[in-house]
């Protein structure tokens, strides 16, 4: 079973992360936050608590008895979480699902898998905004490679969203753009149907540009540390 996030561009055969899976483990990637509740046991009737890396919900593979019992106890213990509380509404401090879903995941993976039926992928092979340092390899089908050569499996713009918000271009929207209109893409939309910036042509180009200069070169960095400031620092419930 493998779970994407609608907000994410797959830039790689995903292979090799089905292959690990399938042997009867849960593969997912790192998250760019450290964080650890040791709350999450008793507030989800899941038991004790173990520390392990804290992983995104944007990408997961699910494989064997282990993933099924992920994704049956991700499904019923997600409905205790109140949306209201979380960082996406009022955001409350000390909230123990301050970021639902996610934080529901990590809570089992605590508590009910094997380690060893755990396999954490790094970080930077699943790309986050603002995505410093990937270019684009080829556009369709997508690829794109950091600096060193190194291919990411995916894009996830978990931010505002290109498609519903004005936002600087970068890798993934140029992408975005090419999967959804391109003539040979299985998805493929009628430009009318995408904001100007998202199309092709000169007058998208200039729209681009625009928003580019309106927003500045430190929006998306200074709302990256603004989401980090919100994580309280060694409370027992997060670390930055």
């Amino acid at each position: 079973m493998v779970l994407i996030d609608a907000d994410m561009i797959v830039t790689r055969p995903l292979t090799p992360l089905i292959e690990r899976a399938s042997g009867g483990r849960v593969v997912a990637f790192a998250n760019d936050i450290d964080r650890f509740v040791p709350q999450w046991g008793e507030a989800l009737d899941l038991g004790p608590v173990r520390r392990r890396p804290y992983v995104s919900s944007g990408l997961v593979l699910l494989g064997g008895p282990a993933g099924e019992e992920v994704l049956g106890l991700w499904d019923d213990r997600q409905r205790r979480v109140d949306y209201e509380r979380s960082w996406f509404a009022r955001d409350d401090p000390g909230y123990p699902f301050k970021y639902l879903e996610q934080d529901v995941l990590n809570a089992i993976l605590c508590t009910r898998i094997d380690p060893a039926r755990i396999v954490t992928v790094e970080n930077r092979l699943a790309a986050n905004l603002p995505f410093d340092g990937v270019r684009i390899v080829d556009e369709l089908p997508p690829r794109c490679a950091h600096a060193d050569g190194t291919e990411p499996y995916a894009l996830h713009h978990f931010d505002r969203k290109p498609w519903l918000e004005r936002v600087r271009s970068n890798v993934y929207s140029r992408l975005l753009t090419r999967l959804l209109l391109d003539p040979d893409s299985p998805l493929r939309l009628d430009p009318a149907e995408l904001p100007p910036r998202l199309r092709n042509g000169p007058a998208a180009a200039a729209e681009r540009l625009a928003t580019d200069l309106l927003l500045g070169p430190s929006g998306v960095a200074r709302r990256l540390r603004e989401r980090r400031s919100r994580i309280p620092a060694r409370s027992g419930s997060a670390s930055p």
